[in-house]
Formats: C-alpha cells, sequence, structure tokens
C-alpha cells in the first residue's frame, strides 16, 4: 500500500513539473524561435498598446540602441493577442521567466538582435517591478516548480484518487416496478394525485450470514442515497418511509459482503394505500411484481403486496451463501440450507404462536414484548414473527427434530397476532415442508364484554371461523384428516362452565355451520382435557358433555396435573410444585380421557408439556397468579413422552409436544441459547423410527 502511495506521489510530482513547462512550448511554439529561420520583420512590429502590461508609449532607444525601458516597448499585435488568449492566466513570475528564455534563444541576425534587444527590455521591466535577481529567479523558479509539483501531487492523491475510488466503490441499485397506481380519495379524504408504485419502511443490507451490514431507515439525512423515481421522505408516527414510483434507483457505497437486501415494503393498492384491511387470499392475489437491479443487471424480481411486509432479494445470485450446494437464484430459500426432515411413527405437533415481535406493555405485551423478559432464550435473539425467514429457521428445526405440524392460536382476522401469522408462516419458503392448522381462541375467557356475552361471541365465532375457511382451508399446508380440515378450539371446557351446556352446544354448531357455508366440513377438536377426572357420576357426565360436540379431544397446557389448586390470601391461585408430579400426571389424565373418548366413538390427541414457569410475569405485576412447575429436566421430559405413549390414537396418530416458543410462561421446545435442541431430541428418540 506504501509502495502504490510513493508511485502514486512520483506521478504526480511529475504532473506538476509537465504543467510548468508548457507555458515556455507554448510561447516558443507561437514565436517560431523552434523554426529555421524567424518569421518577417512584423515579428517584433511596433504596436501602440499592450494591454497585458499596459505599455501605452512607443519605442525609444538610449545612446546605446537599447530601449529606455520596458515601457517604451511595443510589440507585434499577434504577440498582444497570444499574451491575452493564452497566458492570461499565468503570473508575471512566470511571464518573466518565460522572457528570459526567449532572451537567451534570440541571437545571430539582426533582426533577431534586435529581438533580443526588446525582450531584455522587458525582462528588466519585470525584474525592477518584481525585484528580481538571477539568484531569485533561479530560487523561486525551482520553488514554484516544486510547489506546483506538490500541490498536483496532494490533489491528485487526496482528491482525484479518492474521487475515483469512491465512485468505483458506489452501486445503483434500482427497483421497476410492473405497475404504479393513483391512491383513492376514499382513503382520509386524500387527494393525493401521484402515481405511487410501493412505500418502503427501510432497507438492509446482509452478509452471507444475513447480519445486517448496513442500513437505510429513510429518516433525515436518508435523501442523500435517492435519485430518481422517489418522493420526499415522509413520517408515519416514529417509522421514517419512502414512497416510489418506477425506475426508482439509490446510490450508495455496497459493502463487498452484502449477499442480499431486507426490506419492508409494500405495494400501492388498488382501492387505498395500501390494502392492508383485505382478506389473506384477495391480498395475495394481487402482486406488484418489483424488478431489482444492480449496476444495470437484474439480480432478483420480487412480488410486494398490499401490505407493510419484511421481503429478501439477492444481490450475488450466482453464489451459494448458505454452503448447501445450490447457487443463490435456484435456491429456495438461499440464506438457510434446505431441511432435512426425519421420519416419525407419530405426528408430533406444537403450539405455534405468532405475536413475537408485535411490543406491548403489561397483559397487552405478553407473549409478543420480549422486553418483558423470559426465563431461556431463542437462538435467534428477540425475534419477530412476522419475518419469514424465522419461520424457515423455525420449520427447519422442527421437521428436523420430528415435528410435523404447528398448531397456530387465532382470536380474530386482521388483529396483530394474526397478520404475523399471514405475513411471516403463511409466506415462509419452507412451509411446504410442515402441516399447520388453527386453534381458533375466543375471547370467552376474558371479563370483557365479548367474552361474558354468548351472542356475540356467536357472531364473533361466525365471522372468525368464516374468515379462516374462506382463506387458509384450501393451502396445501393446512392439515386435513380425511379431507377434512383440522379446527381446534381452545378453552372449549370453560366455555362450558361458563355458559352452561346448551349454549356450549350452540356454540360448537355455529363453528361448523360458519365452516359449513365455506363449503369444508371441519374435524373439530376441543381443548377439553383436564383434572377434571373421577368416577362419580358429575365427573362422567361433564365428560360426556364436554367431548360429545367433538370428532377429538387434547388439551393446550394442564397447569394443575398431579396437584391440587392452591391460593394465596387473596384467592388467586399459587401452585408452586416440582415438575415431576406434572409428569404423572399427564400419564394419568391421558389415560382417563382416552378411556373416556372411546366410550363415545372419538379421538384423542394426548398433549405434553416441558413444564410452566409465569413467574416474570407475576413479579411484574403482570399476572395476578402464579405457577411454577420447578425442577424440569430432559429425562421428566422423555418420562412424559413415553407415558402418554400407550394412548395415542391407532389411526390419528398425533400427540402435542408442547408449545413451541411460550417463552414468557416457561415451556419452549425451540432450540434455545440454554437447551439448544434438546427437548427436539427427545420427541425423536420417542417418536421417531
Amino acid at each position: 500500500m506504501q509502495g502504490s502511495r510513493l508511485s502514486r506521489f512520483a506521478r504526480s510530482f511529475t504532473y506538476g513539473i509537465w504543467r510548468s513547462w508548457r507555458i515556455i512550448r507554448a510561447i516558443r511554439s507561437y514565436s517560431g524561435l523552434y523554426s529555421t529561420g524567424l518569421p518577417g520583420p512584423c515579428w517584433c512590429r511596433p504596436v501602440q498598446r499592450m494591454g497585458w502590461m499596459g505599455v501605452k508609449s512607443e519605442l525609444s532607444n538610449n545612446s546605446l540602441g537599447e530601449p529606455n525601458s520596458a515601457r517604451d516597448v511595443n510589440m507585434n499585435p499577434g504577440y498582444e493577442e497570444f499574451f491575452h488568449n493564452h497566458l492570461g492566466g499565468y503570473s508575471m513570475s512566470e511571464m518573466y521567466r518565460t522572457l528570459k528564455g526567449l532572451e537567451e534563444l534570440a541571437g545571430g541576425s539582426k533582426v533577431k538582435e534586435d529581438c533580443k534587444v526588446k525582450i531584455r527590455a522587458l525582462r528588466k521591466y519585470f525584474e525592477r517591478k518584481e525585484g528580481l535577481s538571477k539568484n531569485k529567479k533561479i530560487a523561486l523558479g525551482t520553488i514554484g516548480i516544486l510547489i506546483a509539483a506538490a500541490l498536483g501531487g496532494t490533489y491528485y492523491q487526496f482528491v482525484y484518487l479518492p474521487r475515483e475510488e469512491e465512485g468505483k466503490k458506489k452501486k445503483t441499485l434500482k427497483f421497476v416496478f410492473d405497475t404504479t397506481r393513483k391512491p383513492s380519495t376514499s382513503f382520509a379524504n386524500s387527494t393525493d394525485t401521484r402515481d405511487l408504485a410501493a412505500a418502503f419502511d427501510y432497507i438492509q443490507f446482509l452478509d452471507a450470514n444475513s447480519t445486517v451490514i448496513r442500513s437505510i431507515e429513510f429518516n433525515s439525512g436518508d435523501e442523500a442515497y435517492l435519485r430518481e423515481g422517489w418522493y420526499p421522505l415522509e413520517r408515519w408516527g416514529d417509522m421514517g418511509a419512502a414512497w416510489a414510483r418506477n425506475n426508482s434507483a439509490i446510490v450508495l457505497e455496497l459493502p463487498e459482503e452484502a449477499h442480499f437486501l431486507r426490506f419492508k415494503a409494500n405495494s400501492i393498492g388498488r382501492t387505498n394505500y395500501g390494502d392492508s384491511e383485505a382478506e389473506f387470499k384477495e391480498l395475495m392475489a394481487n402482486p406488484n411484481g418489483m424488478k431489482i437491479y444492480l449496476n444495470g443487471k437484474l439480480v432478483d424480481q420480487v412480488p410486494l403486496y398490499g401490505r407493510m411486509q419484511i421481503h429478501y432479494a439477492n444481490l450475488r445470485p450466482d453464489l451459494d451463501s448458505d454452503g448447501d450446494g445450490i447457487i443463490n437464484r435456484l435456491d429456495i430459500n438461499p440464506r438457510i440450507p434446505n431441511p432435512k426432515p426425519v421420519n416419525t411413527d407419530v405426528n408430533v405437533g406444537a403450539y405455534y404462536l405468532t405475536g413475537w415481535g408485535l411490543g406491548g406493555q403489561g397483559l397487552s405485551g405478553r407473549t409478543q414484548n420480549w422486553d418483558l423478559g423470559t426465563p431461556f432464550h431463542s437462538l435467534l435473539g428477540n425475534y419477530s414473527s412476522n419475518d419469514p425467514d424465522v419461520v424457515d429457521w423455525h420449520i427447519k428445526w422442527a421437521v428436523e427434530g420430528g415435528v410435523r405440524t404447528f398448531l397456530l392460536p387465532y382470536t380474530k382476522p386482521l388483529w396483530g397476532w394474526e397478520n404475523n401469522l399471514e405475513d411471516g408462516l403463511l409466506r415462509a419458503k419452507f412451509l411446504p415442508y410442515i402441516n399447520f392448522l388453527i386453534c381458533f381462541n375466543p375471547p370467552s375467557w376474558s371479563n370483557s364484554t365479548l367474552g361474558i356475552n354468548s351472542t356475540l361471541l356467536e357472531k364473533f365465532a361466525n365471522e372468525t371461523v368464516g374468515y379462516i375457511a374462506r382463506n387458509y382451508y384450501e393451502h396445501p399446508s393446512y392439515f386435513k384428516i380425511n379431507n377434512r380440515p383440522l379446527l381446534m378450539l381452545l378453552w372449549a371446557s370453560g366455555y362450558y362452565d361458563r355458559f352452561g351446556p346448551e349454549k356450549f352446544d350452540l356454540f360448537i354448531s355455529v363453528i361448523r355451520d360458519s365452516a359449513i357455508r365455506s363449503g369444508y366440513y371441519n374435524y373439530l377438536v376441543g381443548d377439553v382435557i383436564s383434572s377434571w377426572i373421577g368416577d362419580d357420576e358429575n365427573s362422567l357426565n361433564h365428560a360426556k358433555e364436554v367431548i360429545d360436540p367433538f370428532d377429538a379431544i387434547s388439551a393446550y397446557a394442564i397447569l394443575d396435573a398431579g396437584e391440587k389448586w392452591e391460593y394465596d390470601e387473596r384467592g388467586n391461585v399459587h401452585l408452586v410444585k416440582p415438575y415431576d408430579t406434572m409428569v404423572e400426571g399427564y400419564t394419568d389424565l391421558s389415560k382417563w380421557w382416552s378411556t373416556q373418548a372411546k366410550k363415545y366413538s372419538k379421538k384423542i390427541i394426548p398433549p405434553l408439556t416441558t413444564g410452566f414457569d409465569n413467574s416474570i410475569m407475576y413479579e411484574k405485576g403482570i399476572d395476578n397468579w402464579l405457577v411454577v412447575r420447578t425442577k424440569s429436566t430432559f429425562e421428566g421430559y422423555k418420562r412424559m413422552c413415553e407415558g402418554i405413549k400407550p394412548f395415542i390414537d391407532p389411526e390419528l396418530k398425533m400427540v402435542v409436544g408442547g408449545a413451541w416458543n411460550e417463552f414468557q410462561e416457561g415451556w419452549a421446545i425451540e432450540p434455545t441459547k440454554e437447551f439448544r435442541s434438546s427437548y427436539l431430541d427427545v420427541l425423536y428418540d420417542v417418536f421417531g423410527p
């Protein structure tokens, strides 16, 4: 590197010397001193004025025949023009050095001697005016050349070369869209008439490991990157936004290690700025294609939809970034090696929560705000469930650990968790590797107006299940039994306890009829397995009434398994008991409920859990109840899996292995920094081939 700089400085020094010598060459060439003969007598023909040095009087000779002063010298008009047009930018000292050189060259014939006399007179005028002596001239001339060379070298090295190198590093990223649209005036009484293609929240540049190495958040100052095709930046609350029309360009210094783009954007919808309120099926049927060019080369194509979503794109399509032997442009997901599913004798499911990354405080932040704290931590860090790559990692780990189905808690269309489901899991590249199903979770457990009003809940169920049927059931990865989409009703026994058997049966009928109107007949599974068991008449009748409306039964979590509820002085649940008794309790409950299900020709999907611990939520005042099943171990979890194995239905061959990512309640089989993939290893050991 040092040698390279010395070489550059040498070239720059030479450049400075060359520029100084051009002055002399120009005058010599113009005057004809390089020719074999001098120009005619007109070469020194007097003129009345030399504007470049203020000469106005005629030439008069002293007794020696020399001009009295340079003020008496009259020059050829050609010289006057020459000095004005060609040398006007040079200093007096440069002129002086040039005249001195001409004086030395002139000589010989009388004409030349006359010219020499005139040149000497001009030179002496310069000498008097500038105070130049011969030694001074030599010194100043040398210094001038050195300064010129140094300045030239400095400019070349510190201005010209950096600009040239910066220009080479800067890349042009261009987005070309299929269509642009004018936003509707129905949106907030908008009068916007711009032709819009897409809105961007941010653009990130990722290395081969998907680490962010540069980010454009479209905040103040980011205008410097935007070229043609962008409207002025806007603010959406605390979020910066950029509006793009067709052929939108970004110019910036692109890191060499950048392999991918990650950006959050949406196309401009047909009826609004976006189609965020559109049903998922309709939303995904109307993409706006976006071609991505890097320095004029097409590197990827991405479909944008009317909802703000996370997207990925290749910058290095011909590389194999994830090292799986498939180049990026041919790889289904070039950032994550393709899954290698394992075969299992049993369909192992896991409850998959989609709220992470939404934020919120208190109860509204539960299972969606990482900042509230968790007892253990995902290998992916504090992720967002609406990121398709996050889901792809989960799918890869799941199918390689023997999990074949994700069960998705779902309350209401277009709410936070539900949008995350559509933007994340349903757009995941690896979704064909796994099945999913919906666990309808109506707010019948809450004390809200909706939660305590069965009529409102029926209407709520009708609308929600209709949406689920229209938008998800025909998906090729939706889990079906004999071509019937499986729908699980969470907290079903709680609904029965709150509203009684008649309203319970009516609620189940509404759910079934809503799917039928969309052309589907649900396979309905009830979350009814609880610790209410016994051989007494009440227990047996209760079991019959909660089992009968369903095709199969299961449970989300049985927190008091193997124990009796305990309460604090305020009457709130306060249960701190060993996980070992929970292990035995799950086994006993699976046995009892399996027997009851068979009585009524129903199936059972035995549940499992790795434990439970909501102590962080309790200590923060978010929960007024506390359940901790202490000292949970992998060995205990394996005993639980083996304990319920005899009660797996021989036709369904399905279990729920627990929650994939219920971190704030302390049970998760997702690989974590604390446990790695130990729980998945247990599932494979017990239920694998």
